[in-house]
């Protein structure tokens, strides 16, 4: 197999599991808050709360083993790749470890002061923050390894189980049953993914190797958590300058992009290490540079099109299914630019880390905060509402789009090829955008379900031609035809 069809495969294996596991997520999810009611599920959050905290400890460490586990390998260094497997996992056992020791003490010493289910609720999670580690870690040893196949399955098979233990014992043992339900998920997931990859890891702390790794990932790190108030900044000066009404409005959006940028990731954790590797093997970045050009160029396509067939199908959805949500259709329209910004260039951060620039690409996040945090007082209090802070985001994306592109071809391009790349990505956007206000103007029908329905009908027929160029340059569709008709043939 060759690599782009190796690759598309693994996007297509890892996109499907990711996509079954939140549907099948949705139906956890809603069965949990059935069991448990609000509060048991006000407790879960809180516990929650210390379990998303504990991971900060970790200083980014796991993102040297995403990042120079392939190089290592690419370059043919085994003593490197054997070094970050094994010093990172031993730091994050012992963060992991101390941390969880010292949930325990505190648990014990509050025991008194604290409702029962909470008191065993932090015994739970003394023994979750070490058993979700080393869960973590063995994911992004698949991820590292490009073992997409077992890591699709262990998606699926976390997915299905989960489900199925919340039916059993949250049905019976409501909070309790919780407990034992994620206390037992990651040994489950742990066991399962050592049934196809056992990897050989062992305790091998070397600090001068550890303080090399912490000093590469801790950037990262502290990227990562920017990113995070970039995705959460405008809800929280919605809510600090309008109130909670219009942050419920504004859910829409993070509805929309959650989804939308479900498939960006998907792509960016496959493809990443395929670059890393092949960037290790002769530390050129120019004989790579087609992970950048290529993946920009195809998924500023691809979300183009599927960010227009959602910008019309919004109206009719809200009006049909969450009509008490209508006022905040046209700030969820306009977050959909942000999700464009965010997705066109999927790899020109990763561009960015391999070639050692991530506190530049820190300051280009802080840059796009600052954007961000301003562009929002201003459009909020000058009365532009919910709508004005998706046009800040938007605004924010954009800017932090262009200099992680801009700077991450200019360590192999000339500026024409810049431009190229940027018109090609630019043409997509207005190519999506004229044609939805088109139809939006000229395609009216009384009944509201089968305008949209013409109106998204037209839209993917203008929409052809672009994705037909694309194809014809990166043969991406063919090769994903190839596929389908490979896997139809060996079931017939």
């Amino acid at each position: 197999m060759d690599q782009k069809r190796e690759i598309i495969t693994n996007i297509s294996r890892h996109a499907s599991s990711r996509y079954f596991s939140q549907f099948l997520g949705f139906f956890t999810s809603t069965l949990m808050r059935r069991f448990l009611g609000h509060y048991y599920m006000g407790i879960w959050q809180i516990l929650g709360v210390i379990l998303g905290y504990s991971t900060w400890a970790n200083l980014g460490t796991e993102n040297a083993v995403f990042y120079k586990l392939p190089m290592a390998r690419g370059s043919g260094d085994d003593a490197e790749a054997e070094n970050v497997k094994n010093v990172v996992f031993s730091f994050v056992a012992c963060v992991s470890i101390a941390l969880s020791s010292l949930t325990l003490v505190i648990a014990l010493i509050m025991r008194t002061m604290l409702p029962r289910e909470l008191f065993i609720g932090l015994l739970a999670v003394s023994a979750l923050i070490v058993l979700q580690r080393v869960y973590t870690y063995h994911v992004m040893l698949l991820r590292a390894n490009k073992n997409f196949t077992v890591l699709s399955l262990s998606i699926a098979f976390d997915a299905a189980v989960n489900l199925l233990l919340v039916i059993f014992f949250v049905s019976h043992m409501r909070l309790y049953g919780l407990y034992i339900v994620v206390m037992a998920m990651p040994v489950l997931n742990v066991m399962f993914i050592r049934l196809f990859s056992p990897y050989q890891i062992r305790y091998d702390l070397k600090l001068n190797k550890l303080i090399s790794y912490i000093r590469f990932g801790l950037p990262i790190f502290l990227g990562n958590v920017v990113d995070q108030l970039l995705k959460s900044i405008d809800k929280i000066m919605i809510a600090k300058m309008m109130g909670l009404v219009p942050v419920g409005l504004y859910s829409l959006t993070s509805m929309a992009t959650n989804y939308t940028t479900e498939a960006s990731k998907n792509f960016s954790i496959v493809i990443t290490p395929y670059f890393l590797e092949d960037y290790g093997k002769s530390k050129d970045i120019r004989k790579v540079s087609k992970y950048l050009v290529t993946s920009a160029e195809i998924m500023s396509c691809f979300m183009a099109t599927l960010l227009g067939a959602i910008y019309l199908a919004v109206p009719v959805f809200v009006t049909h299914i969450l009509p008490q949500f209508k006022d905040g259709i046209m700030a969820m329209r306009i977050s959909l630019l942000a999700a464009f910004f965010q997705m066109a260039s999927p790899q020109s951060t990763n561009f960015l880390i391999a070639v050692d620039k991530q506190m530049r690409l820190l300051v280009i996040l802080g840059l796009g905060l600052l954007v961000n945090i301003v562009g929002n007082y201003l459009l909020l209090s000058h009365g532009y509402g919910i709508s004005g802070a998706s046009a800040a985001t938007a605004l924010s994306s954009l800017i932090i789009f262009l200099i992680t592109t801009v700077y991450s071809m200019a360590h192999f391009a000339k500026m024409r090829e810049m431009s190229a790349l940027l018109l090609k990505i630019a043409f997509s956007l207005i190519f999506s955008i004229t044609v939805c206000l088109l139809l939006e103007r000229f395609v009216v029908y009384p009944h509201a379900v089968l305008e949209t329905l013409m109106r998204l009908t037209l839209f993917i027929l203008f929409s052809a031609p672009l994705i037909v160029a694309t194809n014809r340059k990166t043969r991406v569709l063919n090769i994903m035809v190839s596929i389908v008709k490979d896997r139809l043939f060996k079931k017939i």
